[in-house]
């Protein structure tokens, strides 16, 4: 992770996605080998897309040249917006390129003809050094860009070229280009005209990343536990790590006996959140964080104080996102959260008989949980999320 994801300071930090390098690495090489290929990576926002592309195509020997086109939802609807900005990168005087750009400029001009001037462009470029072209953030490219784009990598043959497209996975263009791509079209669909093409799909970083990136910030060596408290608290996710370690001093992070505070940014976007939501849906999502599981929508419904629940035989289908579920947790004001626990199926006053226990560990139609879940729910914490090792 470099200093566009990752930590600040203008130090150039990177740890870990060794996996994910070889890919780009290998894509690299192909296209330095007269193998044109394409690369996608995918992940959810802050997640480290733009600082892996940017580390893979770093100088090196072979001399490839990257240009970037970063697509922007305020542009999507300007033709040609990200050719555009690949034209303004390329090195001036190249054969064909003030052409291409008149032409360009037509807005009626067809993605066909801007795709094969384009193409003639390209080829003229790479015979004089490795061509990388990076589409920054691909489902909010212009319509006319894709077609053209698309028309480009069903004839790139023998040049020296490599793209690399990134997109945020979850985003409403992501769901869009998705159901395009199902049909051929979009982004999603430029890969099916491609001999060779790859993906590849960003996860959190490991317990040995995340350590390293703690070092490299505040100084301290984390223990093994500290390590995991730390992935554990921030899921891995390189924008949360750096949020975090911003705030945080070293004796805080080995400090396991006190809890890790939440950044002061993220609570304050997941409150606003949170404070927009209809009351009953709010009560959900509180509810949701707590149990952190998937489990019958009745027993969510109980827990959040909301009747008539849900019917019995429905369930939730998808956990929050860990960026979201602890902060949900621990933005409830305090008195809400006994409220919400002695709401848990199976939760009993100090002292009062318990019923010999019911139903399935993950929650049955009647709304019963396993004991693991009540303990977890009455001490006022979220369920832990298996490590990642």
């Amino acid at each position: 992770m470099d200093d566009d994801t990752g930590l600040g300071g203008g130090a150039r930090l990177f740890v870990g996605r060794v996996p994910e390098l070889a890919v780009l690495d290998g894509g690299r090489a192909r296209a330095a080998a007269r193998e044109p290929c394409l690369v996608v990576v995918e992940g959810e926002a802050g997640i480290g897309k733009t600082a892996l592309v940017q580390r893979a195509l770093a100088d090196g020997p072979d001399g490839l040249v990257a240009v970037w086109a970063r697509c922007d939802r305020s542009e999507r609807d300007w033709p040609y917006s990200a050719l555009d900005q690949w034209l303004r990168r390329l090195p001036p005087g190249t054969e064909g390129l003030t052409d291409l750009a008149a032409l360009m400029r037509h807005a009626s001009a067809a993605p066909l003809v801007v795709g094969q001037a384009l193409l003639a462009v390209l080829a003229a470029v790479s015979e004089e050094a490795p061509l990388a072209l990076v589409v920054d953030d691909a489902p909010w490219a212009d319509e006319q860009s894709v077609a053209a784009l698309g028309f480009v990598l069903r004839r790139l043959w023998s040049e020296r070229v490599l793209v690399v497209m990134t997109a945020r996975t979850g985003s409403q263009a992501y769901a869009e280009a998705s159901d395009d791509g199902r049909s051929g079209q979009g982004w999603r669909g430029l890969s099916r005209g491609v001999a060779r093409s790859e993906t590849v799909r960003l996860a959190g970083l490991g317990r040995a990343e995340v350590g390293e990136l703690a070092r490299a910030r505040t100084g301290a060596v984390l223990r093994e536990t500290e390590a995991e408290r730390l992935m554990e608290r921030t899921g891995g996710h390189p924008l949360h790590l750096r949020t975090l370690l911003r705030q945080v001093t070293a004796n805080e992070l080995t400090d396991v006996s006190r809890p890790l505070q939440l950044p002061v940014s993220l609570e304050t976007a997941i409150r606003h959140q949170l404070e927009t939501l209809p009351g009953e849906s709010r009560r959900l999502v509180e509810a949701l964080a707590v149990l952190n599981t998937q489990v019958p929508l009745a027993v969510v419904g109980h827990l959040a104080g909301i009747t008539p629940c849900p019917g019995p035989g429905t369930s939730t289908r998808h956990r929050p996102s860990h960026l979201g579920r602890r902060p949900a947790h621990y933005t409830r004001t305090a008195a809400s959260r006994p409220a919400t626990r002695r709401r848990l199926p199976g939760h009993h006053p100090p002292g009062a008989p318990r019923p010999p226990p019911r139903g399935s560990r993950r929650g049955s139609p009647g709304g019963s949980l396993g004991s693991p879940c009540r303990s977890r729910i009455r001490s006022g914490r979220p369920s832990r999320r298996p490590s990642r090792r």
